[in-house]
């Protein structure tokens, strides 16, 4: 069985009958494995979906459509999502307002597999919501879906939730200027950590979704430094988010082909391993965080698709340039 079946062998084994994908949670410096909590959320489905999105393997295709079979389950009427299953005892006893993380993840999610869905009946109440959280005209976007009799807590305006937010729109062939200005705005400052992740290691990844503008070379600057971190401490997850975000944001080919090689020589030994992805809530003072082993694989295969995609348009650029000399001979 090839690397790549072994990954696809693991995220179908994982994915619940529902179409879903539970998480792991445990105190942060933690095994995996040994001690912790499970979850169901729309944003490890989310997530798992948008990087199945690029797989031409049919069982693949499959899953990925059963978990957006989930995603239809959890959304309110105005197309909103919460962090955790509707029906879950979380969501009773632990109960967050709908956020535009989980919004925009599931969205996108949707869109890519299964676009019809997502019509002008759909977009009218998401346009509702962006209008009714922006802080000023076009962003950018306060985090949690509430109005402004919620306590202060509730009204930040974070980086990596609005880079999703930009994900989405993009997908819609919709550019802010005031989400660019914001993500240029944290680059230069040094400033793209955020509250809800562990490390600028996923902010970097769902900024290189999108962003096209003129600090790309600092952000492949970032994500050297965070992919040598990730290779030092042999994070799989970290390690595939730093090298897809590269591969999206242009970055040297040469780099990503060695760092290619040490994903692949290193996640054939941890494949069945969690890493965190994000914070989760905390219990008392002791902070938690979430992974899965289905979104490590899942990670992996992205990374692998994209550099495959990579090498094909670099194969296609260099047949045209042939053909260009020899017109010209």
């Amino acid at each position: 069985m090839s690397l790549s079946d072994e990954l696809s062998r693991i995220i179908l084994e994982d994915q619940e009958k529902d179409g879903s994908f539970l998480s792991n949670s445990v105190p942060v410096a933690s095994p995996f494995g040994q001690t912790g909590r499970t979850h169901r959320t729309s944003f490890f489905t989310a997530l798992i979906a948008n990087c199945l999105a690029n797989t031409d393997k049919p069982e693949l295709m499959t899953a990925a459509g059963r978990a957006v079979d989930y995603l239809l389950t959890q959304n309110s009427p105005s197309w909103s999502f919460n962090y955790w299953a509707r029906d879950s005892t979380e969501a009773s006893q632990q109960p967050y307002p709908d956020d535009w993380d989980d919004t925009s993840l599931s969205l996108a999610a949707i869109m890519r597999i299964r676009p019809e869905v997502i019509d002008g009946a759909v977009m009218a109440p998401v346009v509702s919501l962006l209008t009714n959280t922006e802080v000023q005209e076009g962003g950018p976007y306060k985090s949690w879906l509430v109005d402004n009799s919620f306590p202060a807590a509730w009204q930040d305006v974070d980086v990596a939730v609005n880079a999703n937010i930009g994900y989405l729109l993009k997908l819609q062939d919709v550019e802010l200027p005031n989400l660019v200005k914001l993500i240029e705005e944290r680059i230069r400052g040094n400033t793209l950590q955020s509250p809800y992740y562990p490390s600028i290691t996923p902010v970097l990844y769902f900024v290189s979704r999108w962003y096209d503008g003129i600090c790309k070379p600092s952000l492949l600057q970032a994500l050297e430094d965070a992919t040598g971190e990730a290779k030092k401490t042999g994070n799989v997850l970290e390690a595939a988010l730093a090298v897809t975000a590269s591969i999206y944001l242009g970055g040297p080919a040469e780099q990503i082909a060695a760092d290619i090689k040490w994903l692949h020589s290193r996640y054939a030994r941890d494949l069945a391993v969690p890493y965190p992805m994000c914070l989760d809530p905390a219990e008392g003072a002791k902070q938690f965080v979430a992974g899965s082993k289905a979104l490590t694989a899942a990670l992996c295969l992205e990374s692998e698709s994209a550099f495959n995609e990579m090498k094909r348009a670099s194969s296609e650029r260099a047949t045209t340039s042939r053909a260009d000399i020899q017109g010209m001979i």
